[in-house]
């Protein structure tokens, strides 16, 4: 009923009857849940739509790419490009229905360079998952896309998913150049040659950051250690030199 209302552009009543549903203790699918966030996102209800996120939360809904793509949605088209980002970087597993919304958000916020930038990584994201990574490079070279970091970062993370370290190295590399600021590329080669067993390049890595000043430097996981922010200096690109590497 409730999908129905909002069908017929009757939000009110939907809302009405989905306020019911919640006061008389009655279970709330999440078909239902987002039946009415994409209620408040035709209208523009942001403060409703937030409520109804919390709710979902509450009510201990596991946020697949069908929940998320409508929260993107409705925090975008209520105005909150921000929030939409936030849902869209919480799932892992991101559908082409979860990308296709975040880049409509980009769209719909006149952000339309961004928005190309996110379509291009996800074309890389699918070859990534294929494990298609030589066809990566390619991608990119015949495509002229390679002064756009969101794609290496996508490539990073693909060589990550499939373990191949020394094609991460060259990536990490080629990120740095273009965001010498950006702290990602050192943790995910730390991260990728713990994943591979080389405990000693990757303390190595967290060495030479600590060496630079740069705090965000983190241990491995199994310490639980908490990484810090203030004053940071990222690791040069120097380190993913193969010579640099060896010599730690």
């Amino acid at each position: 009923m409730v999908s129905g209302y909002v069908k017929s552009g009757r939000w009110k009543d939907a809302l009405e009857i989905f306020c019911n549903m919640v006061s008389e203790g009655i279970d709330v699918d999440k078909f239902s849940m987002t039946s009415i966030i994409c209620s408040c996102a035709d209208f523009g209800m942001l403060e409703v739509g937030r409520q109804i996120h919390s709710l979902v939360l509450k009510c201990g809904h596991k946020l697949d790419a069908v929940l998320c793509s409508s929260l993107v949605d409705m925090y975008s088209k209520c105005g909150s490009l921000s929030d939409a980002y936030l849902m869209f970087n919480q799932l892992d597993d991101q559908d082409v229905f979860l990308w296709t919304s975040i880049i409509c958000a980009c769209a719909l916020h006149g952000r339309g360079r961004e928005a190309v930038q996110l379509f291009e990584s996800k074309r890389i994201d699918l070859l990534g998952r294929a494990g298609r990574l030589n066809d990566i490079k390619n991608f990119i070279e015949e495509n002229k896309i390679s002064h756009l970091s969101s794609v290496w970062s996508a490539f990073l993370s693909s060589c990550g998913y499939h373990k191949n370290a020394e094609l991460g190295k060259q990536v990490g590399a080629k990120l740095l150049e273009l965001e010498p600021l950006d702290q990602q590329p050192c943790v995910l080669v730390s991260d990728l040659s713990i994943a591979v067993n080389n405990w000693e390049e990757s303390a190595g890595l967290r060495h030479l950051m600590q060496k630079q000043g740069n705090r965000y430097c983190r241990e491995p996981a199994m310490k639980h250690a908490r990484s810090q922010t203030e004053g940071r200096e990222w690791l040069p690109k120097e380190y993913f030199h193969p010579r640099k590497l060896s010599s730690n």
